[in-house]
């Protein structure tokens, strides 16, 4: 997934200046999602031609993606979370939450998690253009 990423955002800092280079896919994907809300598609539409060119991968899709992968990352690393105090007290909050999104056959419950696996599809499908397997 990481390489499939790291192809769309250099397909996507191709036409901006070196100063305005996307670095992590997320932010490139946040901020299209934060423009189109307040009515410019224009980052949208651009992210949503490459994704569609790649793999065939909607905008919705790629949102159930970065939100999976936030999820996941945030479950692998709280073992590194300093457990006093303040932090304990969110690391048990955001504990409470995953047990509260999840059901007894879904590890990680996401919403609409059939455009999530279709979007996840898509991508494993497209993995050997990547050189992975």
């Amino acid at each position: 997934m990481e390489r499939w990423q790291e192809k769309v955002i250099d397909m996507y800092n191709q036409s901006l200046g070196p100063r305005f280079h996307y670095k992590l896919f997320s932010h490139l994907y946040y901020n299209a999602y934060n423009f189109s809300k307040k009515g410019d598609d224009n980052m949208k539409n651009q992210l949503t031609l490459i994704t569609n060119r790649l793999d065939n991968v909607t905008f919705e899709e790629v949102g159930k993606i970065v939100s999976y992968r936030n999820i996941q990352n945030s479950i692998v690393y709280k073992e590194k979370w300093n457990l006093v105090g303040k932090n304990r007290r969110i690391y048990e909050a955001a504990l409470e939450r995953i047990n509260v999104a999840t059901d007894d056959n879904a590890y990680i419950a996401i919403r609409l998690k059939e455009i999530l696996i279709s979007g996840l599809k898509k991508w494993l499908l497209g993995q050997s253009d990547y050189g992975v397997r």
